[in-house]
């Protein structure tokens, strides 16, 4: 699979979620700073979205290769290649995000009450901070 440029072999978690759940299979027997670089990956994922492997090295309390170990450590040719599985989780949140937005103002237009409009926001407002989370 190429991605930007960066090949991925047919192993290598290709989404989040597939992502998430081999960092928490693996981190047990993961060397202690690939297992600090895992945990922070999975507390603070937006910053490993759109961090430069200097600042999430810092922030982590690792060295910068520690990155490029860790991405290697689960099949990738390299940090970038992982990075974009993150990146890719904040563009399908926010496609989500539209779709409830757009289901809003198409209940909104067929005429639903003023309280419907605002449950139905609360809900999604809802929604995003627990993806957040």
């Amino acid at each position: 699979m190429n991605l930007g440029g960066a090949t991925m072999d047919e192993r290598v978690p290709r989404d989040f979620e597939t992502l998430r759940t081999t960092i928490l299979e693996r981190r047990q027997s993961l060397p202690k700073r690939i297992a600090q670089i895992a945990a922070y990956a999975l507390d603070n994922p937006d910053d490993i979205a759109f961090g430069t492997a200097a600042s999430i090295a810092a922030s982590a309390g690792v060295q910068p290769s520690t990155l490029i170990r860790f991405a290697q450590q689960l099949g990738f040719d390299g940090f970038t290649s992982l990075q974009l599985v993150f990146r890719e989780r904040l563009r399908e949140r926010n496609s989500s995000y539209d779709e409830r937005l757009a289901a809003l103002r198409a209940k909104a237009e067929e005429g639903a009450g003023h309280r419907a409009i605002f449950d139905g926001f609360v809900a999604a407002a809802s929604t995003s901070l627990n993806d957040i989370s």
